[in-house]
């Protein structure tokens, strides 16, 4: 979910829901970006900053989801391109049943 947009930039926050019996031990969530870049993360170790390939994946804290519960990381991004609008990438990964 996009917080907040400026002309070079934009904060972002992906949720991740435990929505299962048994909780998740260690996730990772990937996705594409074409254009934008992350500059900044939070509550997640970073892999790729793009354009291209960017994979989140659990600090040691945060490795375990139980049911019913959440994490949240979030970024700051740069846009690709000024005064545009950020890029909504599809985020790939096995959704928790």
């Amino acid at each position: 979910m996009i917080q907040d947009v400026w002309n070079t930039g934009f904060v972002a926050n992906v949720e991740i829901t435990n929505n299962g019996d048994t909780p998740i031990t260690g996730w990772s969530v990937s996705w594409q970006f074409t254009r934008d870049r992350i500059e900044h993360a939070w509550n997640a170790q970073i892999e790729g900053s793009g354009p291209g390939a960017v994979t989140a994946s659990n600090l040691d804290w945060n490795r375990v989801i139980l049911p019913g519960e959440k994490v949240v990381f979030g970024f700051v991004g740069a846009l690709g391109a000024p005064n545009g609008e950020p890029e909504m990438p599809a985020i790939t990964g096995t959704p928790c049943q």
